[in-house]
């Protein structure tokens, strides 16, 4: 059913410790059967696209391809958000959200939607999260 070892070893993963999310993940996009696994349990994705493209996370695959695996988290409609990784060496959140704005195609709709999705996926109490959601909403409309 699954392509390899890497396949097996990660649904495995994800059945024995619920998992909920994966830090950048690009992986999991080179299997279909993964991808549609993960899609299915809800899993959330932590896309860095500084960082996977300055240290080759994206396995030789143009940053703006449509075979990016942030490109296709968009696709096939997947439970991501947008990451900087380490603020140090790649920089704060602005330079992850214009490269998507503007190699990927991203607009205020969709950073909208990964922005809440960050919310949701954070480890906060629901009443914090809540409030989050909100001032997500309230910052993206007042701009």
């Amino acid at each position: 059913m699954y392509n390899n070892d890497f396949d097996a070893h990660l649904l495995k993963a994800m059945e024995s410790f619920d998992v909920q999310r994966i830090g950048h993940g690009y992986a999991v996009f080179q299997s279909e059967e993964l991808r549609k696994r993960c899609k299915d349990v809800g899993v959330h994705f932590e896309f860095c696209p500084i960082s996977a493209d300055s240290l080759g996370s994206l396995q030789g695959v143009s940053f703006a391809s449509d075979q990016n695996p942030i490109a296709q988290g968009v696709k096939y409609d997947m439970n991501f958000s947008l990451n900087c990784d380490d603020a140090l060496f790649f920089g704060n959140l602005k330079p992850c959200v214009d490269r998507c704005r503007n190699e990927l195609g991203f607009g205020d709709e969709l950073l909208l939607k990964v922005s809440l999705n960050a919310a949701k996926a954070a480890f906060l109490p629901s009443e914090e999260k809540l409030a989050l959601e909100q001032h997500i909403r309230t910052q993206f409309t007042s701009s």
